[in-house]
């Protein structure tokens, strides 16, 4: 059996140990503690752009990205904005030669020039008596709709090979335009039963 005294020195040094056990799991305990609570305030901060590990800089890593989405951006609405110029240009300059073919229409068929004693009126057959009398206020105001408040020029040239010619031209305007449309056609000039000239006719409309 061993002596008393070394019994309790036996006992003193296993205390000490247990006791420096517990003081070391404390530590570890603490420090488990910390660590968790660190990495939370991290993650919780680097939600709303200041986190030490992704916060700052992970914004300012997509700012390029961002530039990048807003130039394309204004790439495409500027393409889209230019490409309905164009499409809303060629539809007004289509329109605008559809006008001119339409008031050439109406001078074929104006009462100021075409024959109508037979009560038959034909479309491009015009009146010697009426073709000197052709003015600009007459037309404007009787084909007002058909020019749309838009200069006009028309020409009816006698080509026939008789000796009297029926030429006439009247202008509303010397001012140049911008955009400008001119149609062509055949007609024809009654004198008499038996004599017919040959003539070209010349509108054109200008803005």
């Amino acid at each position: 059996m061993l002596p008393k005294r070394y019994l309790s020195a036996r006992y003193a040094r296993s205390g000490a140990m247990i006791v420096q056990k517990y003081i070391r799991r404390q530590r570890y305990v603490r420090y488990l503690q910390r660590y968790r609570y660190e990495r939370h305030r991290y993650r919780k901060i680097g939600r709303f752009g200041f986190g030490k590990r992704d916060g700052v800089a992970g914004f300012f890593e997509e700012i390029p990205a961002l530039i990048l989405a807003t130039i394309g951006m204004s790439i495409f609405f500027i393409t889209a904005l230019m490409a309905y110029s164009n499409y809303m240009g060629q539809q007004e300059a289509i329109k605008f030669v559809d006008d001119g073919d339409a008031f050439s229409k109406a001078i074929r068929n104006y009462k100021g020039l075409v024959y109508d004693a037979d009560g038959h009126p034909i479309e491009g057959r015009f009146d010697y008596f009426k073709v000197p009398n052709l003015n600009v206020t007459n037309v404007s105001k009787d084909l007002n709709v058909k020019i749309k408040n838009r200069h006009f020029i028309v020409e009816i040239k006698d080509v026939s090979d008789y000796d009297t010619h029926y030429d006439v031209r009247i202008e509303s305007s010397s001012r140049e335009g911008l955009r400008r449309t001119e149609v062509l056609s055949t007609v024809y000039i009654r004198v008499t039963d038996d004599e017919s000239h040959l003539a070209r006719l010349i509108t054109e409309i200008w803005v």
